[in-house]
């Protein structure tokens, strides 16, 4: 490592942060490294909002796979990440640091707009919806 250079860390984004222009409103510095499986989690659309909606959130799932965005970001910015990810848990996985809510799931469905934003930021990166999702 350089003298002076940034400290990044890697995160793997799998709900509206795939959206990239999303993503750099929370993290100025955040870089696409590509894209990753995370092995035995589902994605689910359970965690309570405070808008009324449910948001993204993944649950462990055997034989399940959940699809992402894997990024580098300066550590300067976790806590604005951290910030943006209210309720959540941070969980270190093999592909990065992401989130995941433990609470009792929410009963009501996500908004239309947040579901087109998770959709339009899998589309620029090439992921294709998962099987097991819901």
């Amino acid at each position: 490592m350089r003298y002076g250079a940034a400290v990044t860390f890697r995160y793997f984004a799998y709900g509206s942060n795939m959206h990239a222009p999303r993503m750099r409103s929370r993290c100025p510095s955040a870089r696409v490294v590509g894209t990753a499986v995370l092995s035995g989690w589902q994605t689910v659309y359970d965690k309570p909002s405070t808008d009324g909606t449910a948001k993204r959130n993944i649950r462990p799932h055997a034989g399940a796979e959940t699809r992402g965005v894997v990024y580098e970001i300066d550590d300067r910015e976790r806590a604005a990440l951290d910030a943006a990810e209210p309720r959540y848990t941070p969980i270190e996985t093999p592909q990065g640091l992401t989130y995941r809510y433990d609470g009792e799931p929410a009963e009501v469905p996500p908004a239309d707009w947040y579901v087109a934003l998770i959709e339009a930021g899998a589309r620029a990166h090439g992921i294709e919806r998962e099987p097991n999702s819901s």
